[in-house]
């Protein structure tokens, strides 16, 4: 599997093979999901220039994006690079103003603020309830709630919504095929040798 056919100039992984930068808006976000599933880092991929969307103090979608906007599922893929080693600027994060109360403890907990522990609740029974939401025709949530398990570090709780996941839809490999349709793309590649027991 050639991951760099699906990654753009700046090293951001879309839906679909050789990518412009403005293809989809959440390349943070898939890229963040290839790191996940290549968790052995078996797989070459083009450098990954997370800079190229810092504009003006801000984040943005694209770097030839004009506007300000970033979305959540971005935000979210780039703390999992920051807990990779790569220095990112998240204060910004509380700038945007427009968090659910949920999300703002769980990046918060997840930078460091361990106070945090106490409300974690909140987060924690959001990601399983995505989980049980989850159907063919709505995915994106629990996909994320891995990616939520992962930055939280609760191997426990990605073995909940494993469980939830494997009665629901299967597995993990069929969850990634509803949401990545094309044929090839890491994602569902990479989704068909991970166990679908959580690591």
């Amino acid at each position: 599997m050639n991951i760099k056919q699906w990654q753009d100039r700046y090293g951001f992984i879309h839906v679909n093979k050789n990518p412009e930068p403005m293809d989809s808006e959440n390349g943070v976000l898939f890229t963040a999901y290839v790191t996940i599933l290549d968790d052995l880092h078996t797989h070459e991929f083009k450098p990954v220039d997370l800079f190229s969307l810092w504009h003006k103090g801000k984040w943005r979608g694209s770097a030839y994006g004009e506007g300000d906007h970033f979305s959540h599922d971005n935000y979210l893929g780039m703390l999992w690079f920051n807990r990779r080693g790569l220095h990112t600027k998240f204060y910004d994060f509380i700038t945007y103003g427009h968090w659910h109360p949920r999300d703002i403890i769980m990046f918060n907990y997840a930078r460091g603020h361990l106070w945090l522990f106490p409300l974690l609740i909140i987060p924690i029974i959001s990601i399983i309830v995505s989980a049980f939401m989850v159907s063919p025709d709505r995915t994106s949530g629990a996909l994320l709630s891995r990616l939520r398990c992962r930055l939280l570090n609760f191997k426990w709780l990605e073995k909940i919504v494993t469980k939830i996941i494997n009665k629901k839809v299967g597995s993990w490999h069929e969850l990634y095929k509803i949401y990545f349709r094309n044929e090839g793309h890491p994602c569902r590649e990479l989704s068909k040798v991970m166990s679908t027991d959580a690591r």
